[in-house]
């Protein structure tokens, strides 16, 4: 009941009860919820009797919504209204998001403030998307955008905050995911066997129990510690000797169940031979290059020989070329330790 007089104007005031009539509204099966620091399990259309409103506004905190079923409450004029100030959402057949003030206000008619402090009331129009890299790591980072606000595109991108690719703005800093090339020989002197791997998933196999084979092993761990920094980064590999070919492309460090690198790389990759000829290796990196795009990707090239090239001209000519693409590049060696 409101605590004010009779015939009292504008809105009401009261103590909430609890809201007997509220059903929990997921789009998954079933949601866990915190009620006075107890974890409560709901299933979708379940009745929701234990929260008072003013306890699940405070719980459900930034950029919280509460559904409405029915617009015919308003008239056409004021629906129109709300909507361009985006008060309301439509969200699916006849359901509608609300924001939370608007629900106290015009749906219940009884007042907003007094309840909750200012910084509170403003966190509920903010966007509750967090950011994923930041809650990996148990940190939770807000979108500092208003709740339902359009994308943003990531050429905002700055050193003051962080957009992620579904265009949320956040205040944390993370690394532009790279799109790393490798570009390894797979000459005849990459048979060799003074070098080898030491994972038994390689070694194993006899085609690859040599230098070749340590460098799968390389570069499977290169892309274990960048999966670590970005969950975002992809790679491409591209085998040379004589003869180039591109082995994958823009392939996600986050390997699906159906992708393992090491056991992709032996079985599409043929053995060793051939001469060692930078040039041609390069001229597939450029064709990667030129699709890639670097407002989303630091383009990196790591070049794997263990042998002097054969084109020495040409390839520094293309490596000019594909210099205005790349962020880095690095020049990897095998370098064979002798006895004396």
């Amino acid at each position: 009941m409101c605590d004010l007089e009779f015939g009292h104007n504008f809105l009401h005031k009261c103590s909430h009860g609890h809201i007997n009539n509220a059903q929990i509204y997921t789009e998954e099966n079933d949601v866990t919820l915190i009620y006075q620091n107890k974890e409560y399990d709901f299933m979708n259309d379940e009745p929701a009797s234990i929260y008072t409103c003013y306890q699940y506004c405070k719980q459900q905190g930034r950029g919280h919504v509460h559904i409405i079923d029915n617009h015919s409450l308003f008239k056409k004029e004021n629906y129109d209204f709300y909507v361009k100030k985006e008060y309301i959402k439509n969200i699916k057949d006849n359901l509608y998001e609300c924001k939370c003030e608007f629900f106290w206000k015009i749906i219940l008619k009884f007042q907003f403030e007094g309840e909750f402090d200012d910084e509170q009331k403003k966190s509920f129009n903010k966007c509750p998307a967090l950011c994923t890299l930041c809650k990996s790591n148990s940190i939770n980072s807000y979108c500092e955008l208003d709740l339902w606000h359009k994308p943003i595109s990531e050429d905002c991108n700055e050193h003051t905050f962080w957009i992620s690719k579904e265009g949320h703005k956040f205040n944390c800093q993370h690394p532009i995911p790279c799109h790393t090339i490798f570009i390894v020989d797979k000459s005849g002197s990459m048979s060799r066997t003074d070098i080898q791997p030491n994972l038994p998933s390689i070694s194993q196999n006899k085609k690859f129990n040599n230098r070749f084979g340590r460098l799968i092993e390389s570069m499977d761990k290169y892309i274990s510690r960048r999966r670590k920094n970005s969950t975002e980064d992809v790679f491409s590999l591209i085998s040379f000797s004589d003869v180039a070919n591109i082995i994958f492309q823009n392939i996600n460090c986050r390997f699906n169940d159906d992708f393992n690198f090491i056991n992709e790389s032996m079985q599409k990759i043929d053995s060793c031979e051939g001469q060692t000829v930078f040039y041609l290796g390069f001229q597939k990196a450029k064709e990667i290059l030129e699709s890639i795009d670097r407002k989303k990707y630091k383009p990196i090239i790591i070049l794997f020989s263990d042998g002097a090239d054969q084109k020495q001209e040409d390839t520094i000519n293309i490596v000019k070329e594909v210099s205005t693409f790349i962020i880095i590049f690095k020049y990897i060696i095998f370098y064979l330790a002798h006895k004396n």
